[in-house]
């Protein structure tokens, strides 16, 4: 954290809810996911089996899906994983305003040497130890995709 404040960024005060998406019906069909993420298109990007891609794209190819990420909306992020046979989905949403969590953009180089991936880490205090007197310290909490950089 010391690098951000060196750097003067100031960060962002607010909340972050994770909430994971269809728990009724599972994603167990790959069919079943692309229909989902192009319903909720956006900036991002998606593994496949056969290679990672950058979205929106028109060439997904017909491989199944392991991992993505989509900034839905300026607010809104979508996370998606592939594990025990089913694909599971969580939407990342955050209030910047009066909140009990702060927030960093950070930025990172990816693997396609023209662009760069932006995230917005949500860090929040956690007591270090048991004792009800123990200091808070600020831990990071979850990052969201929040967009491309193009070079």
């Amino acid at each position: 954290m010391n690098q951000w404040f060196e750097a003067k960024d100031v960060p962002r005060r607010g909340t972050i809810e994770i909430n994971p998406v269809d728990t009724v019906e599972r994603f167990t069909a790959a069919e079943r996911v692309w229909k989902y993420l192009n319903e909720n298109s956006g900036p991002g990007w998606v593994c496949t089996t056969d290679r990672v891609r950058r979205v929106p794209c028109s060439d997904l190819g017909g491989h199944p899906p392991l991992s993505a990420e989509i900034a839905v909306t300026a607010d809104t992020s979508l996370h998606l994983r592939y594990g025990d046979l089913e694909w599971t989905i969580w939407r990342l949403t955050e209030t910047i305003g009066d909140g009990p969590q702060i927030a960093f953009d950070e930025v990172f180089e990816s693997t396609e040497g023209r662009a760069r991936m932006r995230y917005r880490t949500w860090w929040h205090l956690v007591s270090e130890g048991v004792d009800p007197d123990a200091a808070e310290v600020w831990r990071p909490y979850v990052s969201r995709f929040v967009g491309w950089e193009d070079r």
